[in-house]
């Protein structure tokens, strides 16, 4: 279908930018397009909260029902249920050290291999000052991790941590849902 709607923070494309793949408005399926055609493809149904695709374009990771799924693009598979990621868990991130990261309300930022595990926190909440730790992005180094600190009173903010030292730095004030863009 030609006319299925993109819902926000359901759709993610490529590295390479030749593949959108995302969520419908209803949260029925989800679709993948490459982008030089008009041909989109229902690959799973059900219900997500976030959707990512793999660094090497082969596979999507999302999050539905409490768990992290990962299902490759190239032929007729099934998704691959990987970690538990809780009922809250929504923003999702796949580094190219094949790992991804994801949060989820009033939680830390959480990490888990791409090929399943137990996930572990990776970010520190400061109650009751935050709330919880949202958007994750690896940047390149693979050792600082992009994301958005949730405060009382709906206050956001933006920030960097380091993954060996575990220091944090407060990018932007008043500002959520970062990105890294590496132009």
């Amino acid at each position: 279908p030609l006319n299925v709607p993109i819902t926000f923070f359901n759709f993610n494309i490529s590295n390479d930018g030749l593949l959108l793949v995302y969520r419908d408005r209803r949260a029925e399926h989800l679709f993948v397009r490459r982008l030089d055609s008009f041909e989109t493809t229902a690959i799973t149904g059900g219900p997500r909260n976030s959707v990512v695709i793999s660094p090497d374009s082969e596979s999507i990771a999302f999050l539905t029902d409490g768990s992290l799924y990962r299902l490759s693009l190239r032929g007729d598979s099934s998704p691959v249920r990987i970690a538990t990621a809780g009922v809250n868990a929504m923003h999702l991130d796949w580094s190219t050290s094949d790992t991804l990261t994801f949060s989820a309300r009033e939680q830390p930022l959480m990490r888990v291999p791409a090929t399943g595990g137990i996930p572990i926190a990776v970010t520190a909440v400061r109650a009751p000052l935050e709330v919880d730790h949202h958007s994750p992005r690896l940047l390149p180094d693979g050792n600082t991790l992009l994301f958005g600190i949730h405060r009382q009173r709906n206050r956001f903010a933006v920030a960097v941590q380091r993954l060996d030292t575990g220091e944090q730095k407060v990018l932007i004030e008043d500002a959520f849902q970062p990105t890294y863009l590496p132009t």
